[in-house]
């Protein structure tokens, strides 16, 4: 696909697993995809999802299952210099949610 003076054209292809958070039917998602299409300049913007039940043999799916099997089971510590988080378990402290989420990154 070239334009008149014999450019490619810029086309974008993305596949994505259908869950409710990049589903393209959804409006929001349809919305975020048209910006995408303008701010870029593309040509051609194509979001396939796998088949219902087929989301296995999605590569980053297949990538990442070693790393979900090695951290099954771990619970990271929320609270090292205390709670951030009020009886509702709200965020009431944005420094102290910050600090304890960089403790857990560390152990």
């Amino acid at each position: 696909m070239k334009d008149a003076e014999r450019n490619l054209k810029p086309i974008l292809l993305v596949t994505v697993d259908g869950g409710p958070d990049e589903n393209p039917r959804c409006p929001k998602t349809l919305s975020a995809w048209s910006s995408v299409f303008i701010q870029h300049g593309l040509d051609m913007v194509i979001v396939a999802t796998h088949a219902p039940g087929q989301y296995a043999y999605n590569a980053v799916e297949l990538r990442m299952k070693p790393l979900s099997k090695a951290l099954t089971g771990v619970t990271l510590p929320y609270d090292t210099y205390g709670t951030h988080l009020n009886a509702s378990h709200k965020t009431i402290d944005d420094a102290l949610e910050s600090k304890n989420f960089q403790a857990a990154g560390e152990v």
